[in-house]
């Protein structure tokens, strides 16, 4: 009950967003939560010479969803170079006083890449035209598609999907995670993109679903190397931020793209 709940309000907050009719709000509240998944990300894998510099990382991680603002790729591809070379600037500065230099770098960067710049793509994606639109699409497959997962697999999941890094996950509850993302691109689609053919719909939520998995998949294999369960408690009954947007965070930049270079509307 406390998962649902949780659930229902996460949900009304997002439509709110998204709708409000307010880039400036929408940008806030996407760069806040960022804020807060890069917090939990770094606390997760800084060992005790990084922990110091949590809040310089947090800081680079940021630069691309400053930059999203603009609703500008190319600057936030900028904003990444410039955090990357701050990066690499504090390494040198600070190498003497680091018990593992490229274990810092490695971790820093690739957070500032997972979380900092993929999520700035969902801001992108909220710049486009029909933005909001997109967004629900996008977060309906994502959601419909990880709900299903859970649950056909918690009654029909017998074949181990990645047994090593998610015990839990099984081919069973990926392929009902797949009928729940077409299902719901389908739903989606019919009530804001009736132009859009259904061959084009299905394609794209298979195709969104699987990154969704894979998004997942690559949290969870930072979560057991680090000995983490969930990457915070903020979210009752759920962990933190970061368990929730792990999917997002990769199918937010494949979904823009396949947006800009009009790959939904190829003809069959």
């Amino acid at each position: 009950m406390k998962r649902i709940i949780t659930a229902l309000i996460i949900g009304a907050i997002w439509l709110f967003i998204l709708f409000a009719g307010s880039f400036a709000l929408f940008w806030s509240v996407i760069t806040l939560v960022s804020g807060v998944a890069l917090y939990e990300y770094f606390t997760m894998v800084t060992a005790v010479d990084g922990k110091k510099h949590i809040g310089i990382g947090i800081v680079l991680g940021l630069f691309p969803l400053a930059a999203s603002l603009s609703n500008r790729q190319d600057l936030v591809t900028v904003a990444l170079i410039a955090a990357m070379l701050f990066l690499f600037i504090l390494i040198i500065t600070r190498y003497p006083a680091l018990n593992d230099p490229f274990s810092v770098v490695s971790k820093f960067g690739f957070g500032i890449l997972y979380i900092g710049f993929f999520s700035s793509y969902i801001i992108l994606l909220m710049g486009q035209p029909l933005g909001a639109h997109w967004l629900v699409m996008l977060t309906a497959i994502t959601i419909a598609s990880d709900s299903s997962a859970y649950y056909t697999g918690s009654f029909l999941g017998k074949t181990k999907l990645c047994p090593a890094t998610s015990p839990n996950k099984t081919i069973e509850g990926f392929i009902g995670g797949l009928v729940g993302g077409i299902a719901a691109a389908v739903l989606v689609s019919k009530l804001f993109f009736p132009w859009i053919s259904l061959v084009n719909i299905v394609l794209t939520a298979v195709l969104l679903s699987g990154i969704g998995v894979i998004g997942d998949l690559t949290e969870s294999t930072i979560k057991r190397a680090m000995k983490f369960k969930d990457s915070g408690t903020i979210l009752p009954g759920h962990g933190g931020i970061l368990d929730r947007v792990d999917s997002l965070l990769l199918t937010a930049p494949v979904f823009y793209y396949m947006i800009y270079f009009n790959l939904l509307t190829l003809p069959q």
